[in-house]
């Protein structure tokens, strides 16, 4: 067993391994014990199954000023691990915006907003804790993509319909909400079937006689609409 890998539990235990040895030969310097115990290290060792040098090391730990002492025990630390960033991909509107606004604040600076400068920036705005390859995903949802600049560099460009639209939008909102109208403010929502969608396994006989035959081709295609309201409900 690595010393480096122990857990503060497992110092805790060997060290107190190594204490009861100690004692006993402390106590009966003379005796028997203290013929088998005069190298407590060692036994140590041997009775937690770890290295002599692991045990060492443990011993010469308590004795530094990294470890503190708590009803008159040492306290160890555990070691420190090199984890994995979380991947956080799920963000609201308001952090979308941000996100937005500080790619933008890169162009207007002439800088190229990479994924490691748009982490940090995001890191002091909204303390974004997420890593390179989760804002990369961020970027795509909201609908950047990266490609070629003219002078040849890669960087994130939002397409050109995307911000046409949502500007569309926002104007419509607030003109509507400027008035104070009284006729809800309904959303939409789409998607679509084929004709013929159906599964492609059954229950059927090993003969592969009988059982239902699958259309050929996927037909027309149905649009189902969905409308609601925060007020109303969908």
């Amino acid at each position: 067993m690595n010393g480096h890998d122990l857990s503060a539990q497992s110092k805790t235990i060997i060290y107190d391994v190594y204490c009861y040895l100690k004692d006993l030969v402390t106590n009966n310097p003379n005796g028997r014990v203290g013929d088998i115990f005069n190298q407590t290290q060692k036994c140590a060792a041997e009775a937690c199954k770890v290295s002599l040098s692991s045990v060492q090391r443990i011993c010469a730990e308590a004795y530094t000023d990294d470890n503190s002492l708590l009803d008159g025990n040492f306290v160890f630390k555990d070691p420190k691990r090199n984890g994995t960033e979380k991947s956080i991909t799920n963000v609201d509107d308001f952090e979308k915006d941000v996100i937005r606004r500080t790619v933008q604040e890169f162009y207007d600076k002439g800088e190229y907003p990479n994924c490691g400068k748009l982490k940090e920036a995001l890191k002091e705005k909204i303390g974004f804790k997420g890593s390179e390859s989760s804002l990369r995903t961020i970027l795509k949802r909201i609908g950047y993509k990266y490609k070629r600049c003219n002078d040849g560099r890669r960087f994130f460009m939002e397409r050109a319909d995307i911000v046409a639209a949502r500007v569309t939008f926002l104007r419509k909102m607030h003109n509507e909400r400027a008035n104070k109208l009284e006729r809800p403010i309904i959303y939409l929502d789409e998607t679509w079937v084929n004709q013929n969608h159906c599964k492609k396994y059954i229950w059927q006989s090993s003969d592969s006689k009988g059982g239902l035959k699958v259309p050929v081709g996927k037909g027309s295609r149905l649009i189902v609409c969905h409308a609601g309201s925060a007020k109303h409900g969908f």
